[in-house]
């Protein structure tokens, strides 16, 4: 029987990878986005090709309201869920002097508040041997940016739920989180010297490609990880 996966932020960048990769291996899709629809029909258009059930609900996760009118509509088609992968996040990266305290309390509400009401209200709903993975950052262990402040410190709250949610949902729920360092496919606005400084700082002397992330999920949400529970993975090619 084919399981199902909600994930979020999946119109674009990682989430979209993501998506492909699970509707080609045949998962039913429960895909959720806030904004840019273009990006949603495009990555809806590459889903096409693939053979798989597929609903998308456009939702800002930090409202409450709007999450559990999803998980309702969810419920009347008697769908349960397999997997959930927690992916959504934003950041509004400026220097901690212009970094005001509307931007930095919209990026924790969104991050955190955004991972646990998408966790919270799909409990009645996932099966017994299912599994929630959380997208978080080596931002939130061994990487620090202070003009990232705000989102750094969204990601260490998300590993916090994690181990929380892993106690109160065993032992019939796995909880973890990846917490990836740069990912090629983020770098298009980095100084050219910015760059190589970070770069220096890998051990693999380069960034992650989209799939090398993608992989690591695939291999979480298996059974081939059915022993993995309430570990906070670095995917982030070795940091000094």
């Amino acid at each position: 029987m084919k399981k199902t996966v909600l994930l979020t932020g999946a119109n674009k960048n990682l989430g979209r990878k993501i998506a492909l990769n699970l509707a080609e291996l045949g998962y039913n899709l429960i895909l959720i986005y806030h904004q840019d629809d273009l990006s949603k029909i495009e990555t809806d258009k590459l889903l096409n090709q693939y053979n798989c059930n597929l609903s998308w609900y456009k939702i800002d996760i930090k409202n409450e309201n709007e999450v559990i009118k999803m998980y309702d509509d969810i419920k009347k088609k008697a769908q349960k869920i397999d997997i959930i992968i927690n992916n959504a996040a934003i950041y509004h990266d400026n220097s901690i002097e212009d970094k005001n305290a509307e931007e930095f309390t919209n990026v924790l509400i969104n991050n955190v508040l955004g991972t646990y009401l998408i966790t919270k209200y799909a409990i009645p709903l996932l099966n017994n041997d299912s599994c929630i993975l959380n997208i978080s950052s080596s931002n939130s262990i061994n990487t620090y940016y202070p003009e990232s402040i705000d989102y750094d410190a969204s990601k260490s709250a998300i590993n916090s739920l994690t181990h929380n949610f892993a106690v109160e949902l065993s032992p019939n729920t796995r909880v973890n989180a990846i917490c990836p360092g740069w990912i090629d496919s983020s770098t298009d606005n980095l100084n050219p010297e910015f760059y190589q400084q970070e770069q220096g700082k890998i051990l693999l002397k380069r960034f992650a490609k989209e799939q090398e992330i993608v992989d690591v999920i695939l291999f979480l949400i298996s059974d081939k990880a059915k022993y993995i529970n309430n570990q906070i993975i670095s995917v982030d090619g070795g940091i000094r």
